[in-house]
């Protein structure tokens, strides 16, 4: 059960909404990882070339996910969106309806994330006259790396914290165009799975704590 704006009548949820191309097979766009950064004499990888190594990786993602996008036919279609009320619940991928006017909620968005007052954007893609949000199928690839430098001693756990509150983002849809809800991509990409050459010993915590 959800509740529309005042003023705004729903549309529809999923039923009559346009189907989504079938996702892409990353299969046949394979890109080969980067080719990992030589050791040092002192048998480890030094910073510099980890960040070479990082920044390169994070190229070739962007490249497959690009790629990805095309073997769908997709374009980009980056809108300027408006906060839904955080009061209301607003169902992801339903559309409302008022005075000739449609709005669809494109994303759940953490409302601590966008400055007050500002309109959140919202990187939408399109084929044909649909719209849809993007739903990433990535499938990783780790890169072991033995780094030069000192791990240390992780602090305090974030587990437990109470998740951020999220509010809903809405986008007018344009004259003639549809909505299609997520549309599914698939693609390969490599990350530096990071192990240092040294850790720092952790303090002992409070009496029976570990």
């Amino acid at each position: 059960m959800w509740l529309a704006l005042p003023g705004w009548a729903p549309l529809s949820c999923r039923p009559g909404q346009p189907e989504a191309p079938a996702p892409a097979s990353a299969a046949a766009s394979l890109l080969a990882p980067v080719p990992a950064p030589r050791p040092s004499i002192t048998g480890c990888v030094e910073s510099p070339e980890l960040k070479r190594y990082v920044l390169a990786l994070d190229a070739r993602r962007r490249e497959a996910r690009e790629s990805a996008l095309e073997r769908v036919g997709a374009r980009r279609s980056p809108r300027a969106g408006t906060w839904g009320e955080a009061s209301r619940s607003l169902v992801l991928d339903s559309e409302l309806a008022s005075e000739g006017k449609r709005q669809v909620v494109v994303a759940q968005l953490a409302a601590e994330r966008v400055a007050a007052g500002s309109a959140p954007q919202v990187a939408l893609v399109q084929v044909g006259g649909v719209l849809y949000r993007v739903a990433e199928r990535p499938r990783a690839h780790a890169t072991p790396l033995l780094v030069c430098g000192l791990q240390r001693c992780g602090g305090a756990s974030a587990a437990g914290q109470a998740a951020p509150p999220v509010r809903p983002v809405l986008v007018e849809l344009q004259p003639g165009e549809r909505w299609g809800g997520p549309l599914a991509i698939e693609y390969d990409y490599w990350w530096a799975d990071v192990r240092y050459d040294r850790v720092e010993a952790c303090p002992p915590g409070p009496a029976g704590v570990r």
